[in-house]
């Protein structure tokens, strides 16, 4: 065993928090769908955004992309460029990136061998290549870890899409971004987990003309620092200044309040440290990239706090119940996972925080 002391200065306030890549992505693909010019603003760094937006550079539909916003003026697939040739497209390993570029290029009539990294094919995505084969797309799946596989449309939307969100909603996102264009019902099944993005994506379709969209800030991002208000030292994020309900992370706020923590939100949001804070339970399922921050703050409460409907997030990126797991037990927290729900038995105290992080081999 290996031992790292990681000793952390206080932060410089106010703190400004990225911007949202789930809304932003939701944004730029009905940017390039929309026959008018459309500017999105306040752009995040994230690689997901900035991937997709290099695909979009590579089909020719932006035209400005200057600091945090681009404008897209073309359409897809009115303005698509076709060759004879096989285009290679690499769409990285975000999930909102690959799967919303899946279904809009399978608009087009242009051939597309798609590369993704290859941790991405370890999760969900052949119920969305199921989906695109039956509307018509032509697919040629791939044993090499890097190709996901060759693609060449174009769909035709039936008059009702059903769609099972068992593993993950963004398949039904990537086709209900299209119902401004098309005329079609998408008819989704088992979309209790991650339904806010569902409501994301509808609120964003609400508005079909709107030329300007400026992306809110991330409140997954915000619930790193949040949990470091409760904790370590007083925190101010410039740019909170309501409860987003469309973005799942704003759960924090239910089990800010059911453990009775100090905060302020109005013209941002404060947040000051206190001991004593109570236990909390809540539907993991309902913000499933907030739970690793909640399981932090449930270690570093006295009691067992519960977050249930956790099993989804063996789905992401990498197995984060797993990496949850690694890193329970390097701080020797008592959990327990049973029935598709985390218990924590909060053991830690703000100065162990402070001082030591243990690191296996």
């Amino acid at each position: 065993m290996k031992f790292k002391k990681i000793s952390s200065n206080k932060i410089n306030l106010p703190i400004l928090i990225p911007t949202s890549k789930s809304y932003a992505n939701r944004a730029i693909i009905l940017a390039a769908i929309t026959n008018q010019k459309i500017t999105v603003s306040d752009i995040p760094g994230s690689s997901d955004v900035q991937e997709m937006i290099e695909v979009l550079k590579e089909l020719s539909l932006v035209s400005e992309n200057v600091g945090n916003e681009i404008v897209i003026t073309k359409t897809f697939p009115e303005d698509e460029v076709t060759h004879n040739t096989i285009k290679e497209i690499y769409l990285g390993e975000g999930g909102t990136t690959i799967r919303f570029l899946l279904t809009m290029l399978a608009l087009g009539k242009q051939k597309y061998r798609i590369i993704v990294h290859p941790r991405f094919k370890l999760r969900p995505y052949k119920n969305q290549l199921d989906i695109l084969r039956d509307l018509g797309a032509s697919i040629q799946e791939n044993s090499k870890s890097d190709i996901l596989c060759e693609l060449q449309g174009p769909i035709t939307l039936t008059e009702k899409l059903v769609i099972d969100c068992v593993k993950t909603t963004q398949i039904a996102s990537s086709f209900l971004l299209l119902k401004n264009k098309y005329n079609f019902e998408v008819e989704l099944i088992n979309s209790s987990s991650s339904n806010s993005y569902i409501e994301m994506t509808n609120e964003l379709l609400q508005v079909p003309n709107q030329k300007i969209y400026k992306v809110p800030a991330d409140f997954s991002s915000a619930g790193y620092f949040i949990a470091l208000g409760l904790f370590l030292q007083k925190i101010i994020l410039d740019n909170i200044r309501s409860i987003d309900p469309l973005q799942a992370d704003s759960k924090i706020f239910d089990v800010l309040d059911q453990i009775n923590a100090t905060y302020e939100l109005d013209k941002d949001l404060r947040i000051t440290p206190m001991d004593n804070y109570k236990t909390f339970l809540i539907d993991g399922s309902e913000c499933l990239d907030l739970i690793p921050t909640l399981c932090f703050i449930a270690a570093n409460i006295k009691g067992t706090s519960k977050i249930l409907n956790v099993k989804n997030l063996i789905y992401k990126e990498t197995d984060r119940l797993k990496g949850i797991e690694n890193i329970l037990v390097s701080f020797g927290v008592q959990y327990k996972i049973e029935n598709d729900s985390i218990e924590i038995n909060g053991i830690l105290s703000r100065d162990i925080v402070n001082e030591v992080v243990t690191l296996s081999d």
